[in-house]
């Protein structure tokens, strides 16, 4: 019977399996993460004035890009599809209706495109176009538009977290 043998291993032979198992788990991290992760879309709504009203697509149909936005009185049915009223604001300010086209400065829905597209947000505050520092302003009637920023009630917002932050 042969002594048992104890085989040395060198460490720079180890090195390039531990950085393959490490980036095989770098990789199932950043798959995981990008395909769990689910955005949630939601009403962005205005209480000025008494009347509850939703930032959603203009009513007017036809060619989806550069669609300009309005306001309207709320629905319920949120995130679906066909949802006009849906929007998304992605951890870096992008503004996202419910087809991935995002809230530009001229108040239309566009392709994204980085920092041009950027929105900053506090609940019931304000949701203020980064590059022009301008806030979004609830106007007459079904207007909405881009103005400089007042602290009154027609430029807080709120982004709806659940049927209960609408009115019934």
């Amino acid at each position: 019977m042969r002594p048992f043998r104890v085989v040395s291993v060198r460490p720079l032979v180890l090195l390039p399996v531990a950085l393959v198992c490490l980036l095989g788990l770098l990789v199932f991290t950043v798959i995981r993460g990008n395909f769990s992760r689910k955005e949630s879309y939601r009403r962005l709504f205005n209480r000025d004035a008494g009347q509850e009203v939703c930032l959603q697509r203009s009513a007017k149909r036809g060619e989806p890009l550069h669609r300009a936005l309005e306001l309207a009185p709320c629905r319920r049915n949120v995130g679906t599809s066909d949802d006009d009223q849906s929007f998304h604001l992605s951890a870096e300010g992008l503004l996202r209706a419910v087809d991935g086209l995002c809230v530009d400065s001229g108040l239309r829905l566009v392709p994204c495109h980085g920092q041009q597209h950027a929105w900053a947000f506090t609940q019931g505050s304000g949701l203020v176009h980064v590059e022009s520092g301008r806030c979004l302003t609830r106007g007459a009637g079904p207007e909405v538009a881009l103005l400089v920023c007042d602290d009154r009630p027609h430029q807080y917002w709120w982004l709806q977290r659940d049927r209960h932050d609408l009115a019934a």
